[in-house]
């Protein structure tokens, strides 16, 4: 494999690590309209959440559209820190959706900020 994928131990499910960074243990933030960065140190590797919020895009292709587009941003550019092991949330703030080329600067802008 190329190493571009987002393989399923890349993805947070657990609820514990998730409970944890939304608490505000260990956790830095970022921002860049339109995306919030949450991250924090984790010991299984890379591992990132996206979330869009129902109450913005009340359709579904709406926010899986744009989860779709940080995803992708995120797969294009995690080389960015990959000698780096943390626990990353995405979480869309604006109410209006944006071009995909905007959003892929945006999460390698983050990404950048968080390897200083």
């Amino acid at each position: 494999m190329s190493g571009l994928g987002l393989r399923k131990c890349e993805r947070l499910c657990s609820f514990h690590t998730i409970e944890k960074m939304f608490n505000r243990e260990g956790t830095a933030s970022l921002f860049s309209y339109p995306v919030r960065m949450l991250y924090m140190s984790c010991e299984d590797g890379n591992m990132v959440l996206i979330s869009v919020p129902k109450r913005l895009f009340k359709h579904a292709v709406d926010r899986n559209r744009i989860k779709r587009q940080v995803r992708e941003a995120y797969r294009h550019n995690k080389a960015i820190i990959e000698h780096q092991s943390l626990a990353m949330a995405f979480i869309w703030t604006a109410d209006k959706m944006v071009e995909t080329h905007v959003v892929d600067s945006v999460i390698k802008g983050l990404l950048k900020e968080i390897e200083k």
